[in-house]
């Protein structure tokens, strides 16, 4: 067995989780609601991008996809979000969990059994990475990985601006009444 494509999958796959996880902490940080729907979205996104990719190819598809979910997630904020800004945490994510619902069984009765080609751009070629076979693909991820993480960094880190992490609140010290 060899082990490099393996290792490259795996970390390909892990380069996917940070990419979703950077974004639900991009969403909540700038808009303070834990948006559990953010996979559904995305999903929103890519289903209207491969019902696209064929009639107006990949690239113009995939910005389709994406200010469909924009605009999707505009509505949510502006009609459901706004509406009980206010209100407990808990309830926002709770709201957040029911389009979450009415959305995937939305694109799971819209897609069925179907399996939607997407495409890529890049095409299916793979290369050899001391001696095993990787997919175009999963190097590319790993790439836009590096890219868009470095760039968050680098964002959130400059005195201009950007999304800063908050801070520990500091802990009063009990004073001693002994002096």
């Amino acid at each position: 067995m060899n082990v490099v494509p393996t290792l490259i999958m795996g970390l390909s796959l892990g380069c996917t989780y940070a990419l979703v996880a950077l974004g639900i902490v991009i969403l909540h940080k700038g808009s303070q609601v834990l948006n559990l729907a953010h996979g559904s979205i995305a999903v929103l996104g890519a289903y209207v991008a491969a019902r696209l990719s064929g009639y107006i190819g990949f690239y113009a598809a995939a910005l389709v996809g994406i200010a469909a979910a924009a605009l999707f997630t505009l509505l949510v904020e502006r009609v459901l979000i706004n509406r009980i800004r206010n209100a407990p945490v808990l309830s926002l994510a709770v709201m957040t969990v029911g389009v979450e619902v009415i959305l995937q069984t939305w694109l799971t009765g819209s897609i069925g059994i179907d399996i939607l080609q997407l495409g890529q751009p890049w095409g299916t070629d793979s290369v050899f990475i001391l001696g095993a076979v990787v997919p175009w693909n999963r190097i590319i991820t790993i790439g836009v990985t590096i890219v868009v993480v470095s760039g968050s960094s680098w964002r959130s880190g400059s005195r201009t601006g950007g999304w800063r992490c908050a801070r520990p609140p500091k802990i009063a010290r009990p004073r001693s009444s002994l002096g």
